[in-house]
This record gives structure tokens, sequence and C-alpha cells, in this order.
């Protein structure tokens, strides 16, 4: 592995660290509201919010995380 490659992973991790950080607390948020609303759902209202964010999610990595 290269130097810069090595350099360019650790700022992905750190960055999607910080974008689970924000998607975990806007789910609770949404779920002390809603407890018992569904993945898609959840994805369907959370994704102006996230987009505003800079944020980009699929449905898969969404349901890994929840």
């Amino acid at each position: 592995m290269s130097r810069a490659n090595w350099y360019k992973q650790r700022r992905r991790r750190k960055r999607l660290c910080i974008d689970e950080e924000l998607i975990l607390s806007l789910v609770h948020e949404q779920r002390r509201m809603h407890p018992r609303i569904g993945g898609r759902k959840l994805r369907k209202l959370l994704a102006p919010r996230l987009r505003d964010a800079g944020v980009s999610i699929g449905r898969d990595r969404l349901f890994e995380l929840l």
C-alpha cells in the first residue's frame, strides 16, 4: 500500500465514522417520535436532511447501521 493510499483510506474511514454518527443521531430523533417506523420509511424521511448535510447512504448500508 502506498503512502498516499494509506492517508486517503484514513481520511475516508474518519469521514464514514462522522457520517455514521450523524445518521444515527437523526435516526434516534425520528424513532423518539415514531418508535415503530420501519427502515425504508425512515430512509425516506431522512433523505432531505442527509442530502443537505452532504451525506449519501444507500438502503443496505442504512440497514446495516440500524
